[in-house]
């Protein structure tokens, strides 16, 4: 229903209306200053939204980037990866103390592929299931879980690889991704 009112707002031109639609969406999210600045408008705002959030619960967020060209992926399907990668590390150190709470992001491109790379500390254990998939620790499992799952098929969408470490008590994902040919 939202999309139907903002693409309604587009259409004649009501951009105030569609911006105060958006921040009440939100919540009123405004941040104070981005964490980065890429160019690419669907990599920079959703990262730089999900960043404030972690900030708001004591997380830092050590973030690297290095984009060489444009890059020719769709902003939905950054959106979607970046926001999972970056829901699941936030998920994973808000049981850690404060002090340990930390995010580390790389995202490396040009004008053929994109490297992600994003780890954090984590308490406890992991759970995989028979064919090594590791699988969510929560009781409602019909509504949790799909983090991995969406960032798989995000990654088979555009013929990429998906690799995840863990190390003492360490979580480190890599994603690595190719272009659509125009």
């Amino acid at each position: 229903n939202n999309y139907i009112l903002h693409l309604h707002y587009l259409e004649n031109g009501q951009y105030a209306k569609l911006k105060e639609s958006y921040e009440i969406l939100l919540e009123d999210a405004i941040w104070e200053k981005s964490l980065i600045h890429t160019g690419n408008i669907g990599i920079d705002s959703i990262i730089n939204f999900k960043t404030e959030m972690a900030k708001e619960q004591k997380i830092s967020v050590n973030c690297k980037t290095e984009i060489r060209s444009e890059i020719s992926m769709d902003n939905g399907d950054m959106n979607i990866l970046f926001g999972n990668l970056l829901d699941n590390a936030v998920e994973a150190v808000l049981s850690l103390p404060e002090t340990k709470r930390c995010i580390e992001l790389k995202i490396l491109a040009d004008e053929t592929a994109m490297l992600i790379e994003i780890g954090n500390p984590y308490e406890g254990s992991l759970i995989r299931d028979a064919k090594g998939n590791i699988t969510t620790i929560k009781r409602d499992k019909d509504y949790h879980g799909l983090g991995l799952k969406i960032i798989k098929s995000v990654v088979e969408k555009y013929h990429g690889m998906l690799d995840i470490y863990t190390d003492n008590q360490y979580f480190k994902t890599k994603v690595f991704m190719y272009y659509p040919e125009n």
